[in-house]
């Protein structure tokens, strides 16, 4: 139920509701100077965390919890003048969306202290209510860094941190530099601004989907993962069956990270899905109007979960996450699935796995590179920067039809395998029915805007139907047409901000 109960007269309620907005200040400085005291205690060394919109409305719990007496008096606030009252502005990049770094990190449940198991950008868009999600494989390799030497992306984070802790700094100070460095990093490699990172342990990620009654999600296939770590570097079996289910912490954990009979690359998209399902959730049970819900998850984030956010900035992120009514989702997760040498090819496909001799033994996945050497993150980029940023053909998810008209053998299949490696929507591949095309073009139908689009990315012009008759289609159509050579999307696509 809202916190508004009575209305009062004008001139009262607004000197109560100022009365109020006064001692909500207080009450955030306090709760500010308090976070600081906990740093310093040799047995609660970390700040206070949360996880981006689907849990970030915890951390507005204990403002909203001590401010509850008071309101009770007053009886003028509701939970969005709260809100407001210790908000702030959100830091965007130049396409008006706020980056977000998400890392699960492995602690004592864990046989890799202090690695990162999983690794996501989240894209916030919040005019449009919209997120998109892009999983880095933890295997994925730096050859070179600015500050983090070079080493797979699980191990960059611990590496770094106990160099700066061999340096003097203490547990979190070294922790928090190492956070902000690693998304600088990051940002370096794919062009790409991220504002602020998130890390959550495995401990805290169990006790918080416990604390909300759990994650309903509908899993699409079954699992049995005979090798799943133990305790004590022990294995045991993990099962899971496919259809609705309500997972547990340590169910939900399992099936996110259970791999020895998948793959890292499944794992990535069973992290997106359970993240999803995750915030669909909160929204349904409303989790803003349950302070006592809220206040535990405060005190598990308060243990177990580190962010690069400000107080004011996550009550910034309840606020806006409270606002949205139905918000979408983009995912997708970087892979070696990249159909060379007549494997599968699958969205997200940029990445290959060179030979392990080249790295002592180890097995590490290196960005696709045209041409081969040196190796660039050029196509990273431009995915990036399609995917996460200039998301409209992405939201839209029309089906495109490739029809050659005339051009080299294999030039539509060449285009249609580079369009569904960006994660666009392949209807058709075939001849066009109609006489051979002087130029390529894409037919304009009745998707305007999302044609306009495409035809910038792919630089052909978009031109009426009647200039060659086609089958009718809910999608778009490209006719590939006599003068057309395949140039790929990292040298075709111009820079954006």
């Amino acid at each position: 139920m809202p916190f508004t109960v009575h209305r009062l007269k004008e001139e009262r309620s607004r000197r109560q509701s100022a009365v109020l907005c006064a001692l909500l200040s207080v009450l955030r400085h306090s709760l500010q100077w308090f976070l600081f005291r906990q740093r310093q205690s040799k047995e609660k060394k970390h700040r206070h965390h949360i996880t981006t919109i689907t849990i970030a409305t915890a951390c507005a719990a204990l403002l909203i919890t001590i401010a509850w007496n008071l309101l009770q008096t007053f009886r003028t606030l509701s939970v969005s003048t709260i809100l407001s009252a210790g908000s702030t502005t959100i830091e965007e990049d130049a396409y008006g969306h706020t980056n977000f770094l998400l890392l699960g990190q492995g602690d004592a449940l864990h046989d890799g202290m202090d690695l990162i198991d999983s690794i996501m950008i989240v894209s916030l868009d919040r005019k449009s209510e919209n997120f998109s999600i892009l999983s880095l494989p933890r295997d994925l390799y730096f050859l070179r860094t600015e500050k983090m030497g070079s080493g797979r992306l699980n191990s960059l984070y611990r590496d770094h941190k106990y160099a700066l802790k061999r340096q003097g700094l203490d547990e979190h100070e070294a922790s928090m530099e190492t956070l902000r460095t690693l998304a600088d990093e990051i940002s370096t490699v794919l062009s790409t601004k991220i504002h602020h990172v998130v890390k959550v342990n495995f401990t805290g990620f169990i006790a918080a989907v416990d604390a909300i009654g759990g994650i309903p999600i509908d899993i699409p296939e079954d699992i049995t993962d005979p090798a799943f770590p133990g305790p004590n570097y022990t294995t045991e079996t993990f099962s899971i069956h496919k259809g609705q289910q309500l997972l547990d912490g340590r169910t939900a954990l399992k099936y996110a990270r259970s791999r020895s009979t998948t793959s890292d690359f499944d794992r990535s998209a069973r992290q997106q899905l359970l993240l999803e399902a995750l915030e669909q959730h909160v929204q349904k049970m409303g989790l803003l109007t349950k302070p006592n819900k809220l206040l535990a998850l405060f005190k598990i984030m308060s243990k177990n979960l580190e962010t690069t956010l400000s107080i004011r900035e996550l009550l910034t992120l309840a606020k806006i996450g409270k606002g949205f009514h139905s918000p979408r989702f983009l995912s997708m997760h970087l892979s070696d699935r990249n159909g060379l040498y007549e494997e599968i090819l699958e969205p997200g496909g940029f990445l290959y796995a060179p030979p392990r001799d080249q790295f002592d033994g180890a097995s590490v996945l290196l960005p696709l590179s045209l041409p081969e050497f040196p190796v660039t993150w050029k196509q990273l980029k431009v995915l990036t920067r399609i995917f996460l940023h200039e998301r409209s053909l992405h939201l839209a998810n029309l089906p495109i039809s490739l029809l050659n008209a005339g051009a080299p053998t294999g030039s539509a299949h060449l285009l249609a395998d580079e369009l569904l490696r960006y994660g666009f929507s392949i209807n058709d591949v075939s001849n066009a029915p109609f006489p051979k095309q002087e130029q390529s073009f894409i037919l304009e139908g009745e998707n305007r805007e999302m044609e306009k689009l495409l035809s910038s990315l792919l630089n052909l012009p978009v031109l009426p139907a009647q200039v060659a008759p086609t089958k009718e289609t809910t999608g778009m159509s490209i006719v590939i047409g006599k003068n057309y050579r395949f140039v790929p999307l990292q040298d075709l696509s111009p820079s954006r901000p």
